[in-house]
Formats: C-alpha cells, structure tokens, sequence
C-alpha cells in the first residue's frame, strides 16, 4: 500500500513538512501554491497531485485575492497527517509561482513517509575489492521494503567505524529493484586520509518507528597502492 491521502495544515512561522523538513523563501513573488504529487507505482502521479494556494495574504493589498503574496520574504509551515497508520511512500513537494499569468517551478522536494511500523528486510549489496589508489570506489545497494531514515557506516574488521557515509538520512525513490537507495565509498577515512589496506564490512541501521533495524555486509577487499 502506497502513501494514503494526506492533509495539510498552514501555520505561519517555518515552512517545515513531516516528517521530514524544508524551508522555501520567496521574494517578489505573487501567486504562490504547493503542488503535492504522490507516487504511485514506481511513477509520480501528476494528473492526480494536489494544488493547495498560500492564502496567508489573501484578504489584504489585493483584495480577495486566493495565493497572492506582497513582496518580500516569507516562510511557511506545512504539516502533512497521515489519514491511516499504515500509509507509507514517496510525496514531491513543488513550490509553484504565477506572474503575469505564467507559472514556473520555483523549488523542490521530496520527502520519504515511513510506516508507522514494519520490517524494511534490510540487505546489502556491497561490490567486490576496489582499489582507491586506481581511482576506483566501493559502490552498494541497500535494499529496503519500505521507505525509511539509513545510517551507512564503514567499518574495519573489530568494528570500528571507518568512514560514515549517511546519518538518519530519509531515503529516496531511485527506481531499484528490488528498492534501494545507492551509496559509494571513495576509501577514505573520516580525517580524508586513504584507509589501510585490508578487509571492511558496511553497517546499515534503518529507523521505522521507534524500532531500529541494522544489517552488516560480507566482508570486502580494500587494495592498497595503485592495484
């Protein structure tokens, strides 16, 4: 089941959308509108989106006038509901702007809704050796059944962390299969500096809830000079 219908709730301090967030400033603009657009089936679902006006000016310099903004910065705060707690999937974002009766796209975003609970069956696909000095880098998969905040964590072989290439990041619709979000090392450590030679293991942790879900790869081949 795909992200159910949401609903939305306009306040006026801090355009912030949940559970992820973002901030859109605008300048000069007039019309100003949010387009919300589900994904559905691996595609995002235009012709159904939703088109919600900033009305937070609408009774003033313009009259009654629905979106109509007077110049200068603003800033928004939008709460998406879920209207069921087992809705889970992708939501875009689109600030829209009209001028002179011409729409354009100002800004973007693409916010990851997570269950409310479930087993995102975590894997990870991991490339074989690499090697850093022959400009090579590690690419990986992390298969996951739903969408969810990652934590990617390079580690050598007692654990230690190496390199962490993601922290409660929300992941992103990449059309995988089966889904994943793609990541890559470049076999540097945290300080910059080229990692030893030897065997690491990627970690995964995956939050769905109040529930932490973690995976550890097979051991991999970092090679040393130039291969």
């Amino acid at each position: 089941m795909l992200i159910a219908k949401l609903s939305f709730l306009i306040l006026d301090v801090v355009f912030k959308l949940l559970p992820d967030s973002i901030t859109l400033w605008k300048e000069h603009w007039k019309t100003t509108a949010y387009q919300i657009v589900y994904q559905h089936g691996g595609r995002w679902d235009f012709d159904r989106s939703e088109l919600l006006y900033d009305n937070a000016e609408r009774y003033g310099a313009y009259g009654d006038a629905q979106g109509y903004l007077s110049p200068g910065m603003k800033q928004r705060t939008l709460t998406l509901s879920r209207s069921e707690t087992g809705s889970y999937g992708y939501v875009l974002v689109q600030l829209i702007t009209r001028s002179g009766g011409v729409p354009s796209l100002a800004s973007s975003r693409v916010l990851c809704v997570p269950p409310a609970q479930g087993d995102p069956q975590l894997d990870i696909l991991p490339g074989g050796s690499f090697c850093p000095g022959a400009g090579e880098e590690l690419s990986m998969v992390v298969t996951h059944r739903y969408p969810c905040e990652l934590t990617v964590t390079v580690q050598d072989m007692e654990g230690k962390t190496v390199r962490r290439l993601a922290s409660r990041a929300p992941s992103r619709p990449e059309q995988l299969s089966p889904p994943g979000s793609s990541y890559s090392w470049n076999g540097r450590n945290s300080r910059g500096e080229t990692a030893p030679a030897g065997q690491y293991r990627i970690q995964v942790k995956a939050y769905i809830g109040d529930t932490v879900y973690e995976a550890l790869s097979e051991p991999f081949e970092l090679i040393g000079g130039d291969g």
